[in-house]
């Protein structure tokens, strides 16, 4: 899907969870991540401490992720193997209940980090409907994310030109016999990702299941997507296919 350069961006341990188990989600742990053929092919090993993921390890990059006292995310760093320096930087600031507010983004440059300028994050209760990307200088707005939810899934999407222009938008559908249950329990799903994809929203926002994606990149001809999860019986995801494709398998340790 199209990219929104929005840098989203989640010890081996062996899985307890089968698909035989009867775990409650809300005891589970991600332990790993595998991302399709369609993105890397490549399995992520997941560190925790206490309650908190605080890396995701692969064999050629990693993300490492900090808190502040009260467990809100505060900064998120990718990292090349073999080497130490940071490649991108995400500094997070919440309100007192959490709620993220917004998002500072650097790259490397040159042997450098760069500073490439803020999202802003608006919310209806605790729905968000509008992330505000700003310049470098943080003096403008050069673009608008506006979300637009129908009960508790998100169902539009439009990317927002600084003319007030509609450049594209995504029409969303869901199960909606069937909670995700996995959002609930690893909100920060989007930070985690290696990724900047409309997807990675799309997943972390909604109550129930995603099924489809429709998107105006080309108004006379919309790109669809077909989503189909399977889950392990405790309801928490095991795959998700887009297109037939494998995007994503998670794995669990359930106490």
């Amino acid at each position: 899907m199209k990219n929104l350069n929005f840098l989203l961006f989640t010890a081996l341990l062996i899985c307890a969870c089968s698909k035989d188990s009867g775990d409650e989600a809300g005891e589970c742990k991600l332990t790993e991540l595998t991302h399709g053929p369609v993105l890397t092919d490549q399995k992520y090993t997941i560190i925790y401490e206490e309650d908190l993921i605080t890396e995701l390890s692969g064999d050629t990059e990693s993300i490492k992720l900090s808190y502040d006292s009260d467990g809100y995310l505060v900064n998120r760093e990718f990292f090349i193997s073999g080497d130490p320096r940071v490649q991108f930087r995400n500094e997070f600031s919440n309100d007192s209940a959490g709620q993220l507010q917004e998002v500072k983004r650097w790259r490397l440059e040159n042997d450098e980090l760069i500073y490439l300028g803020k999202e802003t994050y608006h919310y209806s209760g605790s729905k968000l409907t509008e992330i505000n990307r700003f310049n470098s200088e943080d003096t403008f707005i050069q673009s608008t994310f506006e979300i637009i939810w129908t009960d508790e899934n998100p169902t539009t999407f439009n990317l927002v030109r600084s003319n007030g222009e509609i450049d594209y938008s995504t029409t969303l559908t869901y199960d909606l016999s069937r909670e995700n249950k996995f959002n609930t329990l690893f909100p920060d799903f989007r930070w985690y990702d290696f990724f900047s994809t409309d997807f990675s929203i799309y997943q972390s926002l909604g109550k129930n299941v995603l099924t489809s994606a429709s998107s105006t990149f080309d108004p006379a001809d919309p790109t669809i997507e077909i989503y189909v999860y399977t889950f392990y019986p405790n309801g928490l995801t095991d795959e998700v296919m887009v297109n037939r494709n494998l995007w994503w398998k998670f794995e669990y340790a359930c106490e």
